[in-house]
């Protein structure tokens, strides 16, 4: 009896320690279940994150350029002829068109030799009993002009009188020595005639060397106002209105400018609508840039403002030293938002690419130069380095930017957009869903007790 009661004796305090440690245990679990799981949040080894799937989406392929803006055309302006500028006429900014006078120079001279080739080709013309030029054009009989027709008219009269003359000889009623006479007669009225005919065309050339001194002079005095040149025909837009602005002026009122060309231009036009961008192109994306594809421009002083031009011409050619090819890129400037000199950036958009694998902006992570992304693989996070491409805007899941990324990535990917500075390869996450209860917050839970409880 005695046995019985010490072995259930022993039975009682067995159970009762195994319940004892069943009892902590429990105590134990739910103690660390509070610790873990206050909050919604995991435990020290294990990462709460947040995820987003990988999506296939178009991607236009855009070619980075840089470059500088140049004027469709800049024309320096100089004088064509000495002289003092007496008025300055247009200045730095100002819109100007061809046939605007941009400065003026001291005419007087000018003028007095304009007045004297007009006073010596009126001197040859009254040689030639002329009141104006004859036509360029047209051949001028000289046998009307009046010299040669009064020669022609003794040429006449000595011919008449030979004739006479020689019948008279034959019947011996003139005698030799006067038929000797009317034959000299007849011989120097021939060659005054020629000498006439020869005097009138050397006064015709002279007349006409005289007309072009006088329009050579009339040039130089219309020289003494400097206009802007009319390049329609040239640019290829004959007929359309070509406006430039004045880029420089470097003369003032007062000073003396010479033609010969030793001096600065005297002011510097450019046509400021459309603008050109050069730019250097990498050689490998030869094949892909052509003439017409669309472009995008962007420059610091506007901002974010994109402008679009279109690639207008391509160099065939690469050069050996930096292996990059030049471009040209035209860009309508129609209210002169951008200004020529300026610093640009483009982008030429050369396909789309209807299948790019995109990432959010804030799935990306860097680090020592590395560019990766965490995707989740059987509840561990798992390093994927990629390339980054081009910058997409999408309302998908939630974000407006996304980036094209190029990997070990598929669509059923989803990767990590929050927590990933707790992660490294194959660190456990439990994926946390961000977004917000269907109705009211979540209860608060004050302790770790509450939360048992």
């Amino acid at each position: 009896m005695s046995r019985l009661r010490t072995g259930l004796s022993s039975v009682v305090v067995a159970v009762g320690a195994l319940g004892a440690v069943a009892a902590l245990y429990i105590v134990g679990y739910w103690k660390s279940q509070a610790a873990t799981d206050v909050g919604g949040k995991p435990s020290a080894d294990v990462v709460a994150v947040t995820v987003a799937s990988v999506l296939t989406q178009p991607v236009q392929r855009i070619v980075p350029i840089v470059g500088t803006l140049h004027g469709l055309e800049e024309v320096p302006i100089s004088a064509k002829v000495d002289g003092r500028i007496v008025r300055i006429r247009r200045d730095v900014g100002d819109v100007v068109r061809p046939g605007d006078v941009l400065f003026e120079i001291d005419p007087v001279e000018y003028q007095l030799k304009v007045n004297e080739a007009a006073r010596s080709l009126e001197l040859e013309l009254s040689k030639l009993g002329l009141d104006t030029v004859p036509d360029k054009d047209v051949d001028v009989d000289v046998n009307r002009l009046p010299a040669v027709v009064r020669a022609a008219s003794q040429l006449k009269l000595a011919q008449l009188e030979f004739e006479r003359s020689s019948a008279l000889v034959v019947q011996r009623t003139v005698s030799q020595a006067d038929f000797d006479k009317v034959q000299t007669d007849l011989a120097l009225a021939r060659a005054n005639y020629e000498q006439a005919v020869l005097d009138a065309r050397t006064t015709l050339a002279a007349v006409r060397w005289k007309q072009a001194a006088l329009e050579s002079a009339a040039s130089d005095l219309a020289e003494t106002r400097v206009a802007v040149p009319d390049q329609s025909a040239t640019l290829g837009r004959a007929g359309e209105p070509v406006e430039y602005v004045v880029a420089e002026r470097s003369v003032t009122e007062g000073e003396v400018v010479r033609a010969a060309g030793a001096q600065p231009a005297a002011f510097r036009l450019v046509i400021a609508d459309p603008l050109k961008l050069r730019a250097a192109v990498a050689e490998r994306f030869k094949p892909e840039v052509v003439v017409g594809l669309p472009v995008g421009v962007l420059t610091e002083a506007t901002g974010d403002e994109m402008f679009f031009g279109a690639v207008k011409r391509v160099n065939p050619t690469v050069d050996r030293a930096s292996r990059t090819f030049q471009v040209e890129v035209e860009v309508p400037n129609p209210l002169r938002r951008l200004a020529v000199g300026s610093f640009a950036k483009a982008g030429i958009r050369t396909r789309l690419d209807e299948n790019a694998l995109t990432v959010p902006a804030e799935a990306v992570v860097r680090f020592a130069g590395v560019v990766k992304v965490f995707v989740v693989r059987g509840g561990k996070a798992v390093g994927v380095p990629v390339e980054l491409g081009e910058r997409v805007e999408s309302e998908a899941q939630g974000t407006k930017t996304r980036i094209e990324v190029r990997g070990d990535l598929s669509p059923a990917d989803a990767v990590v957009t929050s927590g990933q500075s707790q992660l490294a390869d194959h660190t456990p996450v439990v994926v946390r869903d961000d977004r917000p209860p269907a109705s009211g917050p979540p209860p608060a839970v004050s302790s770790a007790a509450e939360a048992v409880q």
